[in-house]
């Protein structure tokens, strides 16, 4: 692995998009996990590097220095633990205003080990938590976070497989520094087979729903799962068929038409060209399909997607990215006004690469607008 590369793209303001910073050396490209997010609480979001230090976790943090340059901020080559884990969340887990945590959760001889690090405002951080075992297995078919009881703290889900069935723990804030199981089921009530799982609010009702997308023969089914009001979790609605098929090249949520309520988009290959099907809430507790096209007027290929507000007008866009013959190309995709989707820019030629180690997306410059991040190996060796 050679130098860390940095390229981060944003709105122009004239309706496109451009590339706005670039770097070839800002590190070394090595990474166990990359995150994104607002760590310092300068309201801008941090480039968050965890990597492996001969077994110790080191970390690095990238943003904002000067007007419109990006840089190392701060190193540790060890921050005083291991660097395995079955998985890295970011979220406001302690409720802290403007300063999001880093949570790594590991397997621990079958148990499960978290660790919760946070910014300790003298251009550090610490581990603000740590235990080798939190009463529970380590085991899971997938990790989310978000505020599922409306605390205006984010929770840690972790869905696993209870021998063919769902079973769903939530842990959270214990009010005193620490972190504990807030809930435990080994049966929810349904499989626990998915195609994706994705999490928001999604009937807007303050409190971040638990989204199961199933195969159901080639048929999508579609589980959703929320808070009872009791300090416990039900389904809140099932459906086997939603009218459209379980295919896709990418899962997204988000509030794509300014309404308060997430969406849930599917992106399809037909033939080469980009079908797109948005779900979302009817209204009275059920969900449907709300918009759907078989041909966007663009491929299906892509080296990623993402979703974000890009351009401040408080709708998250869809963002493909995309391989034209080495050069990266982009696509911007946005609600129409009229219940509908629509291409809102696109280019074959962004100025760069189509490489990338990973993609992000975050407001990096604190313009209240998302701007989207590529980490690539710039091929320089680091001795």
């Amino acid at each position: 692995m050679g130098a860390l590369g940095l390229n981060i793209y944003g709105y122009d303001s004239s309706g496109g998009y451009q590339g706005i910073f670039s770097a070839l050396d800002v590190g070394d490209a090595k990474a166990v996990a990359w995150l994104i997010g607002s760590v310092i609480g300068d309201g801008r979001d941090e480039i968050i590097q965890l990597w492996d230090n001969s077994g110790r976790l080191g970390r690095n943090t990238y943003g904002l220095y000067a007007a419109s340059s990006y840089s190392l901020l701060f190193k540790s080559n060890d921050v005083g633990q291991g660097s395995g884990a079955v998985a890295w969340l970011m979220g406001y887990v302690n409720g802290e205003a403007g300063r999001e945590q880093i949570i790594q959760l590991w397997d621990n001889s079958g148990r499960l080990g978290m660790i919760v690090y946070g910014f300790e405002g003298t251009g550090n951080y610490e581990t603000l938590f740590a235990s080798g075992d939190m009463g529970q297995a380590s085991g899971a078919i997938a990790w989310l976070i978000g505020d599922v009881n409306g605390d205006g703290r984010e929770e840690i889900i972790q869905l696993w497989n209870s021998s063919g069935r769902l079973g769903m723990i939530i842990y959270g804030y214990n009010g005193a520094g620490g972190y504990k199981t807030l809930f435990s089921s080994t049966d929810m009530g349904q499989g626990s087979g998915a195609v994706a799982w994705l999490i928001d609010d999604v009937n807007g009702d303050g409190r971040e729903e638990i989204i199961q997308l199933w195969d159901n023969g080639g048929v999508l089914g579609l589980i959703i799962y929320g808070y009872d009001g009791a300090g416990g979790y039900k389904t809140l609605f099932g459906s086997g068929n939603m009218g459209a098929g379980s295919g896709a090249v990418a899962w997204l949520i988000g509030n794509v038409n300014g309404d308060n309520k997430a969406k849930i988009i599917q992106l399809w290959n037909n033939s080469g060209r980009l079908g797109m099907t948005v779900y979302g809430y009817d209204g009275t507790s059920s969900y449907k399909i709300l918009f759907s096209s078989t041909d966007m007027g663009q491929g299906s290929g892509a080296v990623a997607w993402l979703i974000g507000d890009i351009n401040g007008d408080g709708r998250p866009k869809i963002i493909q990215l995309w391989d034209n013959g080495g050069v990266l190309g982009l696509i911007i995709y946005g609600y129409d006004g009229a219940g509908g989707y629509k291409t809102l820019f696109g280019s074959g030629n962004m100025g760069a690469g189509s490489g990338a180690v990973a993609w992000l997306i975050g407001d990096v410059n604190g313009d209240y607008k998302d701007e989207i991040i590529q980490l690539r190996d710039s091929g320089t060796v680091i001795s």
